[in-house]
């Protein structure tokens, strides 16, 4: 079974390679041959890189021996900086860090 997990987060790593053009395929399947547009790969790259993240995470939750406090405050970071990482490729961190600020000012003045 842990051979098949990592199998599957080879196969995901290579598939992300792939489709952003780190790899290129001999066959006639390329990304270039797709047609897709801009924002349908921003998506995408978006939720392979969530994938990613979370294959990662679940690989170190799962064989690397750690402390159980330790391991909550990776989870912790992770999900905080994957929250931000969403928020920024969607164009709403500037204002949510500008809403923020308001709510600072107005709280001391």
């Amino acid at each position: 079974m842990p051979f098949l997990n990592l199998a599957h987060a080879i196969a995901v790593i290579l598939l992300v390679a792939l489709i952003r053009g780190y790899i290129s395929s001999s066959s006639s399947f390329t990304t270039s041959s797709l047609q897709v547009s801009a924002d349908v790969k921003k998506i995408l790259s978006l939720v392979l890189d969530l994938i990613i993240a979370g294959t990662v995470l679940w690989i170190i939750n799962t064989y690397i021996p750690m402390a159980h406090s330790i391991k909550a405050l990776l989870n912790i970071v992770v999900v905080v900086a994957a929250c931000v990482y969403v928020l920024k490729a969607a164009g709403l961190w500037d204002d949510i860090v500008r809403m923020w600020d308001n709510l600072k000012f107005r709280a001391t003045h």
